[in-house]
């Protein structure tokens, strides 16, 4: 068990293994100007900040506003109980924080999973009149998040956010993307079967 163990360390920290295992997860469209960017949670630290997935989600979504595909980010991600804080309304601090106005920013605070995300974005969209959005989430993430969207009848253009944005640079930032990348093949199995992509 203990060379198991220690292989995998070796592979996962010293060689482009997560790369590679990330590769067919990933659904990386060109971004579409859209009526508003739709940015998904990715959990919270301990303390309640934004973990490195959720930064380089915000980082990617506040560069595309900036850049004029948008003139709306909606933040979706519910409350992280071990927390007490909620993803959207800590996404929204941070997007705040990086320069972007506080009135161009929504949060949506109900969701909890990703088909909950798309569920939720759904009426938010319909209550405001919105046709079309850009959905932007972690690489690994994104092949299913985009599924999920379209099964609900959501015109997205989806886009992975470039993980150079906020760097995984010690053992252990690769250690937990790895950790992301397993948990991910999972829960597109289990989102497979429940029929919700």
């Amino acid at each position: 068990m203990g060379i198991t163990v220690m292989i995998v360390v070796f592979l996962v920290t010293l060689t482009p293994l997560n790369d590679w295992l990330t590769f067919p997860l990933i659904t990386s469209e060109t971004p579409q100007n859209a009526d508003i960017i739709i940015v998904l949670g990715s959990g919270l630290a301990r303390d309640g900040s934004l973990n490195k997935n959720g930064k380089e989600r915000v980082i990617q979504a506040s560069w595309f506003l900036q850049s004029g595909f948008a003139h709306t980010l909606l933040m979706s991600g519910g409350l992280v109980k071990k927390t007490l804080f909620y993803e959207s309304e800590q996404m929204a601090n941070y997007a705040v924080e990086l320069g972007m106005p506080f009135e161009s920013v929504t949060i949506e605070k109900m969701s909890t999973s990703t088909e909950e995300n798309a569920r939720y974005a759904k009426i938010i969209m319909q209550e405001n009149g919105w046709q079309s959005a850009l959905l932007v989430t972690s690489r690994f993430h994104s092949r299913r998040a985009c599924g999920v969207f379209r099964k609900h009848t959501i015109a997205v253009s989806c886009v992975a956010a470039d993980p150079s944005l906020v760097p995984r640079i010690s053992p252990v930032d690769r250690l937990n993307e790895f950790r992301s990348i397993i948990r991910e093949y999972g829960a597109t199995v289990y989102y497979w079967i429940q029929g919700y992509i």
